[in-house]
């Protein structure tokens, strides 16, 4: 499956991050900049190759001098194609899902005016088809929390579209009133409420996982920047009850509904750069979707309508009316959970969208 532009990280001029993990703390010929961010010359490349034995340019040529636009640092001198400033990945249609499901399917054939099928699935739906905080294996070293893993191991869980639990029911049924029914010796009750059908369809789906980012990792030529999760934190990462409780229309990021303190920068490397200098962080170790479980909100939907038909003449013109509720307990939906991490965020965890408001329709035809 396409899994964007970063899943194979040699195609896609990233770094190894080996390289980070041998040359993370070390310090450029200035003695302020991290070697990995300092342009490729040949002071600093002597201190990169000190460090980490079988650093070296790719042609004789490339210096921040011959190189023009395309950041000759010492980063970018170990990616696979030092020359260009950037790659697109045509071919990266490499992710993997694995789907697994329980299907339920109950239909009711017409029975006393009563006719409905309703459908159920429970999955599990599991991949890593959308971004990768590397395509390259990752070593221990990078790691934030000190893990291992092959490439793309670190990426896989839920998808972004994993529904758990799915329901959808919908039927017809004729009311029990009129002829062949309730009260059908009556002239009254086959005239007023005799003849009318009643129509639902009920939806229902949990909902999907959220993916937490953080945009402020400063390893150099990666991937999706990830959080990592705070050790420290107990309890729950969600507050303030359910998505929407206590907001209306017009303050819709008032309350956050994700503890921030759940998350946590990704860690530095150790260096003797004074302090205050910008140092690389290493790969950030959250998983990429639903971390402590959080997902978005879950959506349910009943649209109805009632209708009967009367007879204009005794076969041929019948005149139709109609009236139809969507979004009958006037459920409002909300979205647009702010995904976008930082320490201290007041919006993180807030909703940006709400929609949904019963709405009636009534209509009338003659069909002839």
């Amino acid at each position: 499956l396409s899994t964007g532009s970063n899943a194979r990280g040699y195609w896609a001029a990233q770094l190894n991050p080996k390289y980070i993990a041998g040359l993370g703390s070390v310090v450029a010929s200035d003695g302020k900049t991290p070697i990995l961010n300092a342009a490729a010359t040949p002071a600093n490349l002597a201190i990169a190759q000190a460090a980490m034995p079988g650093v070296a340019p790719p042609y004789a040529s490339y210096t921040a001098a011959a190189v023009k636009n395309s950041g000759a640092s010492i980063a970018r001198m170990l990616t696979a194609f030092p020359q260009y400033s950037g790659m697109s990945d045509t071919w990266g249609n490499v992710g993997n899902v694995s789907y697994n499901s329980l299907q339920v399917s109950l239909n009711q054939r017409p029975w006393k005016g009563l006719t409905y099928t309703l459908n159920y699935t429970y999955s599990k739906n599991l991949g890593d088809d959308n971004t990768f905080r590397s395509g390259f294996d990752i070593p221990a070293a990078a790691s934030s929390i000190g893990v291992a893993s092959h490439q793309g191991r670190a990426d896989r869980g839920y998808t972004t579209v994993s529904v758990p639990q799915a329901l959808s029911l919908y039927g017809v049924s004729k009311l029990p009133f009129g002829k062949d029914g309730i009260g059908g010796d009556h002239f009254l009750v086959r005239a007023l409420v005799g003849g009318w059908q009643f129509s639902s369809i009920f939806t229902y789906g949990s909902g999907t996982p959220l993916a937490v980012t953080y945009a402020g990792c400063t390893a150099p030529l990666q991937g999706q920047c990830m959080p990592d999760l705070n050790s420290s934190f107990s309890g729950s990462a969600r507050k303030n009850g359910s998505f929407g409780k206590g907001i209306t229309a017009a303050h819709l990021g008032a309350i956050q509904y994700i503890d921030p303190n759940a998350f946590a920068v990704p860690n530095q490397y150790p260096t003797t750069a004074p302090a205050g200098s910008v140092t690389i962080s290493k790969i950030g170790g959250a998983p990429r979707t639903a971390p402590y479980q959080l997902r978005n909100p879950s959506n349910y939907n009943l649209d109805a309508s009632i209708r009967r038909s009367f007879n204009i003449t005794p076969e041929r013109v019948k005149f139709i009316f109609e009236v139809d509720c969507l979004n009958v307990p006037n459920k409002v939906s909300f979205g647009g959970i702010s995904q976008a991490w930082t320490p201290g965020s007041t919006s993180f965890g807030t909703v940006g969208s709400a929609r949904g408001n019963r709405d009636f329709q009534f209509a009338g035809r003659v069909n002839f």
